[in-house]
């Protein structure tokens, strides 16, 4: 369902804080598990498992696992996507949103989507601008790992990055950048192919458009293979005429010497084996609800798994044993044992329960619009 507050005063989903992990899924709903819907000035999520299923439903468009709709400032961060009939993650008319450390896995391929085939993973839309990813694992989903420039109507966006992320056994395509935007940064990020891989596409391809590409570090296992092969390589043009389908190499006029400014522009360099070793590390719901981060690592480690038609086909869903729940009798979030030491820095809390969980980069340095207050939560 909508989360549209009235107010722009921050909110902040603390799944870390559950004792034994929080699963969401829908019995019958034609749209997202989670939207949020209002223009927010600062949202931070994290610790959860989405798992939004068919429902029982026979014929629906657009069962999302979480989207949003506008607003600014999000963090979004250690939770698990799996199970979507449409994307599992959707982005609109939002500003300055930050995944990190998020595991994008399993979206349904032959399901109950009305458009037949539908194992779509990301897509964000003409109307979002500053976007980064950092740190997650898209895993086992046909196509869009992401996709950037959905098509809907407005300027394109204007800047995207994408660092240190890692996409395996994708199928028709992995990151396609479609309309836009007109600076992008993409460092250390790794394909994998799998089964389903096709071999005669790029991992990181691009429209011929005006976008302007940094490309650094960046590996897949037919186009650049080793550190010492030229770094364009790796990045595609989707678009361009000639050749095969997909094995067009990018255009000279689109590729910067230089990253734009941006967080990640200047993250000390990682090879291979140490984006792996982190992304398999961080990715996904730090509270394992349910088992099903932990089996989609464990997969991707062992180099198993596929596109999936229904949860089944992994063995469905999960029994979740009830937590207990904590005194909060002021409601502030933090529980009535803590609030000697924590009084009301409800974030403060609310954090150090897991610690930092993405070194070297902290929560405030990923939220990046500047001069922003963190000072409570819906």
């Amino acid at each position: 369902g909508d989360i549209s507050p009235s107010n722009t005063k921050p909110i902040y989903i603390a799944g870390q804080t559950s004792q034994n992990g929080i699963l969401l899924t829908s019995s019958s709903y034609n749209g997202a598990l989670m939207r949020v819907n209002a223009n927010v000035t600062g949202f931070i999520m994290r610790g959860l498992t989405f798992a939004v299923g068919e429902g029982g439903m026979t014929s629906v468009c657009c069962r999302d696992n979480f989207d949003i709709g506008n607003g600014t400032n999000y963090y979004i961060s250690e939770n698990t996507f799996v199970w979507s009939v449409d994307e599992s993650l959707g982005l609109g008319d939002a500003t300055h949103v930050t995944f990190a450390n998020n595991l994008i896995s399993e979206s349904l391929s032959l399901s109950v989507h009305a458009e037949g085939e539908h194992s779509k993973s990301t897509i964000i839309t003409n109307n979002a601008d500053k976007i980064s990813f950092f740190q997650n694992l898209f895993k086992d989903n046909v196509d869009r790992n992401p996709l950037i420039g959905g098509g809907s109507p407005g300027p394109p966006l204007d800047e995207f990055e994408l660092s240190r992320n890692v996409i395996y056994n994708w199928d028709n395509f992995g990151l396609v950048v479609a309309q836009g935007p007109k600076s992008v940064n993409i460092i250390d990020n790794i394909s994998i192919s799998g089964a389903a891989t096709s071999p005669d596409r790029y991992a990181f391809a691009f429209d011929e458009t005006d976008a302007t590409v940094f490309a650094l570090g960046n590996r897949d296992d037919t186009y650049r293979t080793l550190e010492s092969d030229a770094e364009f390589d790796a990045v595609g043009c989707q678009s361009c005429s000639g050749g095969v389908y997909m094995r067009t190499p990018l255009p000279i006029g689109q590729r910067r010497l230089t990253p734009f400014a941006y967080p990640m522009a200047n993250l000390p360099d990682y090879t291979k084996q140490q984006v792996l070793d982190t992304v398999y590390t961080f990715a996904g719901d730090v509270n394992d609800a349910g088992g099903i981060t932990s089996r989609n690592k464990s997969d991707f480690l062992t180099r198993k798994g596929g596109i999936i038609d229904d949860p089944v086909d992994v063995g469905g869903y999960p029994t979740i044993t009830a937590g207990t729940i904590i005194t909060d009798t002021d409601g502030d979030g933090i529980p009535d044992s803590q609030e000697a030491i924590w009084g009301n820095d409800t974030f403060g809390y609310v954090n150090s329960i897991i610690g930092s969980v993405s070194p070297p980069i902290t929560l405030n340095s990923l939220i990046r619009k500047k001069n922003s207050t963190f000072t409570g939560v819906n």
